[in-house]
């Protein structure tokens, strides 16, 4: 299936609208690459507000048609450097720009008003560099969130001070973990327990959660590319926390659909029926695996994610707006809901005011 340039542009429109009315929000994209962490970025000469990795320039972006047919499935790799290779310069393509001006861009061409960014820290490293960076560029913004990302450096003890520093330096909203490529082995206890006393720490801090949701197959190392599949997650102790904890990919990333619908939504419905307060976001789903999840999880517990840039904005909400027209009635009730009113109770009355994000000390990216 694909939908010609008129058709994407009267999704565009429909969703605008729906903007007009409600604030929109996209919970999950990512300032920066997060699989490779190789770009650096430093002011565009030939556009300002864009930071650039090379000095190509910067073009907004516009509608265009989109294919919405699943992905076909990854052959075997023969090779795995030069996929590996491959991989990288798509990546390098993906986010050859970054900054305020480009994320904005992306949220007006489909009435968003606001981006919760999440950088994500390397098996063995910290986010520190990527949370400086990201506060340099949109920090005191009210369009953009900032979160934080879990490193596997700290032990459990060490785990809330470290939200709490990052809250006080980086104006952190929202606390992410990436087990996959943070490196949390949720089969032992010591990854089980770092990431518990995270939701700890989100209980002390009411700071939402969001947990990456299914096996990451693009990983060298194949035992890490399943840490985050839903039967681990399930492993946590997720009433930790009182507060939001959204289940990313809809806990099927990198899943086929017959898959999906044969074990991951009865496994996720599961958990959400003991969790009252586990929500689901929409980001990195090909059609048909979004179709699943819009009609086996309750809208109400529904977020509209993208995980810009490696999928645009703009498109992920066209795909969640077709859907919801195609199967569903009233689909701009549904899209205010699932990207609107939804997001409003995480983030509506933000938990640090724009005043004292404003205060963050800003860095200069070199």
């Amino acid at each position: 299936m694909r939908l010609d340039e008129v058709a994407v542009t009267r999704c565009l429109h429909a969703i605008r609208e729906i903007g007009g009315s409600v604030r929109l929000t996209d919970v999950h994209a990512h300032p920066f690459e997060v699989v490779f962490d190789d770009g650096r970025y430093r002011p565009n000469p030939l556009a300002a507000g864009v930071c650039s990795t090379t000095d190509v320039g910067y073009q907004r972006p516009a509608a265009a048609a989109l294919d919405l047919r699943p992905a076909s499935p990854r052959p075997p790799v023969a090779n795995p450097d030069l996929f590996k290779q491959m991989m990288l310069l798509s990546m390098r393509r993906h986010y050859v720009h970054s900054g305020p001006r480009c994320w904005a861009d992306q949220m007006a061409l489909a009435g968003f008003a606001r981006t919760v960014l999440l950088p994500v820290a390397q098996a063995g490293r910290t986010a520190e560099d990527r949370m400086s960076e990201t506060v340099a560029l949109f920090g005191g913004d009210q369009r953009f969130l900032i979160g934080y990302s879990l490193p596997n450096t700290l032990s459990p003890d060490e785990v809330e001070a470290d939200v709490r520093r990052g809250m006080q330096r980086y104006g952190v909203q929202i606390l992410k973990v990436h087990p996959n490529i943070s490196g949390h082995d949720l089969t032992i206890s010591e990854g089980r327990e770092r990431v518990n006393a995270l939701l700890s720490a989100s209980r002390r801090t009411a700071l939402p959660v969001i947990l990456h949701g299914g096996p990451s197959p693009y990983l060298s190392n194949p035992d890490a590319a399943r840490f985050a599949v839903l039967e681990n997650l399930a492993l946590l102790e997720l009433d930790r926390t009182d507060q939001p904890v959204i289940i990313a990919h809809g806990g099927a990333y990198g899943i086929s659909a017959p898959e999906v619908e044969k074990c991951v939504l009865p496994a996720l419905r599961q958990l959400m029926d003991r969790f009252a307060h586990l929500y689901v976001d929409t980001s990195a789903l090909p059609v048909d695996v979004l179709a699943l999840v819009l009609k086996g999880v309750d809208t109400e517990r529904l977020l509209f994610g993208s995980d810009a840039l490696y999928e645009l904005a703009w498109k992920a909400a066209v795909k969640l707006y077709w859907l919801l027209e195609r199967d569903f009635p009233e689909p701009e009730v549904l899209f205010a809901r699932i990207a609107g009113s939804n997001a409003e109770r995480l983030f509506g009355n933000e938990r640090i005011s724009h005043d004292l994000l404003a205060a963050v000390p800003v860095f200069s990216i070199s």
